[in-house]
């Protein structure tokens, strides 16, 4: 209880990769969500990347992100951590974290193909 719980979201073999829009959900009675961080994936080349757009809603267990690189500068190829997730430990149980409407998008902001897979959080 009370723990800080961080999770890396990693994406493997990207390409072209300029924009990552998602939602995040999660159990409010289990985990808080503190804060959400860009990784290292986006900015691999050296360019510097928008601020993490986000809005945390703990009361349902919500969030949206989307994180972005500057217009002009190109996608990214590679892997690497894309996001990482600071939870915060509020009750015992179990929490499915999943990634809903994920979509990562190209320079050109077509669609490329990817799945994130949940993750299960447990407090005890």
């Amino acid at each position: 209880m009370g723990s800080a719980i961080t999770v890396a979201l990693m994406i493997e073999n990207a390409n072209d990769l300029f924009t990552v829009p998602f939602r995040v959900k999660f159990d409010p009675k289990v985990v808080r969500l503190n804060d959400v961080t860009a990784g290292n994936l986006l900015t691999s080349d050296g360019k510097p990347v928008l601020p993490p757009s986000k809005n945390i809603m703990n009361d349902t267990g919500d969030a949206q992100v989307t994180l972005s690189r500057l217009p002009g500068s190109g996608g990214v190829s590679g892997s690497g951590v894309l996001v990482t997730f600071v939870f915060q430990a509020v009750g015992k149980g179990t929490t499915a974290v999943s990634f809903t409407d994920f979509t990562l998008r190209d320079s050109k902001l077509l669609q490329l193909p990817a799945a994130a897979q949940p993750l299960t959080i447990t407090v005890r």
